[in-house]
């Protein structure tokens, strides 16, 4: 099972790029499970894309999605 790590190596591996940006906002492409997705926000947060509890929360919703759609 896919789990991830909550720091800026998250956004950089062999087969995973990205970026966060100011007040929460990123950009995620995952080779290895086919999918990339952006977040931006109205109501940017004074943390990092890496910490923001919002991305952080969906990041979680993505690859629990996975886990379950490997299940099947």
């Amino acid at each position: 099972m896919y789990t991830h790590d909550e720091n800026i190596q998250y956004f950089q591996t062999q087969h995973r790029f990205g970026h966060p940006g100011y007040g929460g906002q990123q950009g995620i492409a995952d080779v290895n499970h086919n999918y990339a997705y952006g977040y931006v926000t109205n109501y940017p947060s004074l943390s990092l894309g890496e910490n923001d509890i919002r991305s952080k929360k969906i990041r979680a919703a993505i690859y629990e999605t996975i886990n379950k759609l490997k299940k099947l």
